[in-house]
């Protein structure tokens, strides 16, 4: 059974969480808790359920914090996670490292001639991934007399200024794949995929960039990114070094 469960930001805050609690029932069982408002509700009302606590970036760690006494057990997708928060409490933490996975299907991977080189970004068009560098970073391409063809996979929130900023340009398109398959082929057709980006935890789309041969040029932040990008398959830069 799936249930939905609808609140506005109009609503007083403790009865949603309150609202939210009653879903949730008194009979054992697990919760399994992705973001804030699963913990707030179990710190306030508590739980005789199991509480399993998903540990994907920085945003969750800050909750780990904020509510670690809820938690029983946590997953991590870096080992760093998993480190830090064994160590606050070795015997009594529950911790346990689950590295992301993607599907390898049969793609064949294509790259371009010498005389052009072909870019790829695929993650959510927001200020966090670093979407407005890609530009700049164009721009000393150009500089250089590198000859570069880009394309742009996503959707979010900046897709109508990054339209916009890249308008004068021809060697540019934004595309929005339905499945996942088709963002891998997509992927495999480059040369490199690169990451700008500012806040991460250990990226899917690392993982599919790798797997579609290229190379890779993503931003230096510590958990799944150190873990994943070594220096045989591509390169770590500072955050924010568009040179």
């Amino acid at each position: 059974e799936i249930v939905r469960f609808c609140y506005s930001s109009l609503e007083n805050r403790f009865y949603i969480l309150k609202r939210f609690h009653k879903l949730l029932g008194n009979a054992p069982g697990a919760i399994i808790c992705n973001d804030g408002l699963e913990m707030q509700s179990i710190y306030e009302y508590g739980t005789n359920k199991t509480v399993y606590q998903i540990i994907h970036d920085f945003y969750n760690f800050g909750l780990a914090v904020k509510y670690g006494a809820m938690s029983d057990v946590y997953i991590t997708h870096t080992r760093l996670f998993r480190d830090v928060l064994e160590s606050s409490d070795p015997i009594s933490t529950h911790a346990y490292f689950l590295p992301h996975g993607v599907r390898i299907p049969k793609i064949k991977i294509t790259h371009s001639s010498p005389d052009i080189l072909r870019i790829v970004f695929t993650g959510r068009l927001v200020e966090s991934k670093g979407v407005k560098d890609l530009y700049i970073i164009h721009q000393l391409l150009l500089k250089k007399r590198i000859a570069a063809e880009w394309t742009i996979i996503g959707k979010g929130q900046l897709k109508s200024y990054l339209t916009d900023q890249w308008k004068d340009e021809k060697n540019i398109r934004f595309v929005s794949p339905d499945t996942n398959d088709e963002v891998l082929s997509i992927v495999s057709q480059h040369d490199l995929f690169i990451l700008p980006t500012r806040f991460e935890g250990s990226p899917v789309s690392i993982l599919e960039a790798v797997r579609g041969g290229g190379g890779t040029v993503v931003s230096d932040l510590p958990g799944g990114i150190r873990e994943i990008v070594r220096q045989d398959i591509g390169r770590r830069v500072p955050v924010g070094n568009h040179e």
